[in-house]
């Protein structure tokens, strides 16, 4: 094999030279978040952050499941979006689907919190009376009746936190006006989510959601501080305070004039008119 000439080295050497300082700028650009949109302008692009999921739950945008994400503790990040609105929708097998439109802006993470809820929900009864062996002459062995302390105990959890008073969760405060749930914060807290109140000034007084029928209790839903449950003549329903359309609305439990009651923001209490029983959220 013949060694290249002079002339076709110099060639080489200027090619590669030329190469090496037009790529250089592309990969500086690349590597600062730049990118060409639909337009053939430069652009930075942004993020997503969806808390509070699993990892078998599937994220969609625009309807194209995501399989580059980068999977967090309880949530997903994607990286490297165009600056756009976009449609997302989050799917979990025996889940409510969940659907949010959000807008993407240069260098910045847009956060969202799906609120996914069981299509069914485990419940177990809490029975006023629970049988009790007891022993004659220990020689043979009857059964009675008593009182269950556990139905005593979250009977009394019906008779407080009547729907009229505040209740107030980590800087938090929510109250029913008229039929219409209403949300403020007691001072600015940077531990607030930036997705708490979605389009609302999160510093004001806002509306987080009206119905025409009789709300007879609200309470925070366990474990979080952007969804609400609220208690009306056909069932009980969680809304996200997140109002960014569609605002999130589900039906968690159908019965005829049921209560509710959040005992240490964990344990979930529906009593419909003599029957109680503890929902697995």
């Amino acid at each position: 094999m013949q060694p290249l000439s002079n002339k076709k080295r110099r060639w080489y050497l200027y090619i590669f030279t030329v190469l090496f300082f037009v790529l250089i700028p592309v990969v500086i650009l690349f590597v600062q978040g730049y990118r060409l949109d639909k337009g053939f302008l430069l652009v930075r692009v942004g993020g997503m952050y969806v808390g509070g999921i699993d990892s078998d739950a599937e994220i969609f945008l625009n309807g194209i499941l995501q399989k580059n994400v980068k999977s967090l503790k309880k949530g997903f990040f994607i990286e490297n979006i165009l600056p756009a609105r976009y449609q997302v929708s989050i799917k979990k097998e025996w889940y409510t689907p969940w659907s949010k439109e959000i807008m993407v802006h240069a260098e910045k993470v847009s956060e969202m919190y799906p609120l996914l809820i069981p299509r069914k929900l485990k419940t177990q009864d809490i029975p006023a009376e629970i049988e009790r062996d007891q022993n004659f002459f220990d020689s043979a062995t009857s059964t009675t009746m008593v009182a269950n302390d556990m139905f005593t105990r979250t009977l009394t959890l019906f008779k407080k936190n009547k729907v009229s008073e505040p209740l107030i969760r980590r800087s938090v405060v929510i109250w029913n006006d008229a039929n219409k749930i209403q949300y403020r914060l007691m001072e600015e807290s940077p531990a607030v989510l930036p997705s708490l109140c979605g389009s609302l000034d999160c510093t004001a007084t806002s509306t987080v959601y009206i119905t025409d029928k009789k709300i007879t209790h609200i309470d925070f839903y366990p474990g979080r501080k952007d969804v609400i449950l609220f208690a009306v003549s056909d069932g009980i329903y969680a809304v996200e305070m997140d109002n960014r359309p569609p605002q999130q609305v589900v039906q968690i439990y159908s019965g005829k004039n049921p209560d509710f009651r959040v005992e240490n923001n964990e344990n979930l209490y529906i009593k419909e008119g003599q029957r109680i029983f503890q929902v697995e959220v």
